[in-house]
């Protein structure tokens, strides 16, 4: 193929060979494009996606010495979390349902104070108890606190390189006939948006029984040593965590029930 350059003359593009050779590059250019532009409308896969630090699909960590810090720390946190309505309750096979502490303690004056912290331990005892035939030792409610906090999350974001950024997370107490732990959920967001890029599901052992797995003694700081397994997800930049921890359901039944 000629074209006439600035001066009237012709400039070769290509010709021989180079004709059909340009044809392909341009008809596989234009088929990545409309890949791309057809995976866009259909929404995130659940292929290989980058994911942040050296975090794997699924993977486990050990807590540490100062992972979840002194007593009062951990007590405000929990307080903070039952009264934004940032804590469910699930008793399987059934949904998760919200702790709903008295309305008074979502005063932001309230929710830290001993008599807030006490009415919200009240309310997460008692949707402990909704669906058990016993209490829950108070031994085990303590190491439940403790898992109601930021420092577990952080801490495993931390050992596997990633930011220590969990957007709209919520806290999933699943009960089963002899087991209770805790799962933490939340996004995970994009670097460049902000907006959720993946879902990551944080999961404890076992939080009934005094053994190691179970986090030891009674205290906030015999979490350290407990493992915490976790997932994660690709999700649509537009997701919300409540309709995320629905989807999630079905799996955490399956995975959950009569351990």
């Amino acid at each position: 193929m000629v074209a006439a350059n600035g001066s009237g003359g012709l400039v070769t593009l290509f010709d021989g060979e180079w004709g059909p050779w340009v044809l392909t590059v341009g008809a596989g250019v234009a088929s990545a494009l409309f890949f791309r532009l057809r995976q866009r409308l259909r929404g995130p896969s659940t292929g290989a996606s980058a994911l942040p630090g050296n975090m794997a699909r699924e993977g486990a960590v050990q807590l540490r010495a100062g992972d979840v810090g002194d007593e009062i720390e951990v007590l405000r946190d929990f307080s903070r979390a039952i009264a934004a309505g940032g804590v469910h309750v699930m008793h399987l096979p059934g949904a998760p349902s919200v702790v709903k502490p008295p309305q008074w303690v979502q005063s932001p004056a309230n929710m830290g104070n001993n008599a807030g912290i006490a009415a919200c331990k009240d309310a997460f005892t008692k949707a402990l108890a909704a669906g058990r035939t016993g209490p829950i030792p108070e031994a085990a409610v303590r190491r439940l606190v403790a898992m109601l906090s930021v420092g577990p999350a952080v801490s495993l974001l931390l050992q596997i390189g990633c930011p220590p950024s969990l957007q709209s997370h919520r806290f999933v107490i699943v009960c089963g006939g002899q087991t209770v732990r805790v799962l933490t959920v939340g996004f995970l967001p994009n670097p460049q948006t902000g907006k959720p890029q993946h879902l990551l599901t944080i999961a404890s052992p076992d939080l009934l029984p005094d053994t190691p797995a179970g986090a030891g003694t009674a205290g906030t700081r015999s979490a350290e040593g407990t493992e915490l397994s976790y997932s994660v997800r690709l999700v649509a930049s537009d997701s919300q965590i409540d309709k995320e921890v629905a989807r999630e359901m079905p799996r955490w039944v399956d995975a959950y029930t009569d351990m």
